[in-house]
């Protein structure tokens, strides 16, 4: 999937004048780091660093998101994020020159933890909000309510929930589904009816939202080695 499907900067960031620059010397692997860093550095002076807002339960998903959107080893599973309170941490992508950051809640589903304070610094800080929800969690409604309560306040902010972990809901002699099935809608019969029934059933039952309807992203990151 590509980065482009996943984000729509808010109006006030000229991203896309930036954007094919930056992605060219990315991919060019002769430049000297120096190089490199100049152009960052001066593309970063000149916009404001866009701040991604993942939110959702432990293990939903939000470091493989990471990982597989910057391309970044070191955006590892449990790794690669540093801690900026004692619940909150962030990643920082490029890291010698960032371009954008990635913002984690601690898992909303946590025993003991009140997330209150932490998403209220949260919203201080973010621009774009990325809801990361397991196609077979049960009760994703935690989730659907603290988008809602921050869509509330900032209508213009763009949405999007990606739905991870889509194999927990195929029949156990089901091998991984190729292409991709989720670019044509209605979906294809070929999709698991477990499955489609799960991805509808938690659009359904998570309401509305202030401001532009969510873009509901079913995300699948197995790679061909994975078996």
């Amino acid at each position: 999937m590509s980065q482009d499907s996943f984000f729509t900067w808010p109006k006030h960031f000229a991203w896309s004048e930036h954007f094919d620059t930056l992605q060219r010397v990315l991919l060019t692997p002769q430049l000297e780091t120096a190089q490199l860093q100049q152009v960052l550095t001066s593309a970063r002076r000149e916009e404001t660093l866009p701040v991604v807002w993942l939110v959702g339960k432990t293990q939903a998903g939000k470091s493989s998101i990471v990982r597989a959107l910057t391309g970044s080893e070191q955006a590892l599973i449990g790794n690669g994020f540093q801690p900026c309170t004692r619940t909150l941490a962030y990643f920082d992508f490029p890291a010698i020159a960032p371009v954008v950051r990635f913002l984690d809640t601690r898992g909303l589903s946590e025993v003991a933890y009140d997330p209150t304070e932490d998403l209220r610094w949260c919203e201080s800080q973010a621009h774009l909000l990325l809801g990361v929800i397991r196609a077979s969690d049960p009760n994703p409604q935690p989730i659907f309510a603290a988008l809602r309560e921050v869509r509330q306040r900032h209508p213009d902010w763009p949405l999007v929930i990606a739905q991870t972990t889509l194999h927990d809901l195929y029949p156990d002699d089901m091998e991984h589904l190729q292409p991709y099935l989720f670019t044509q809608e209605p979906w294809p019969n070929t999709l698991p009816a477990d499955l489609g029934r799960a991805l509808l059933q938690q659009r359904q039952t998570a309401g509305t939202f202030a401001g532009a309807a969510p873009h509901w992203v079913p995300v699948d990151f197995t790679l061909p080695e994975d078996g």
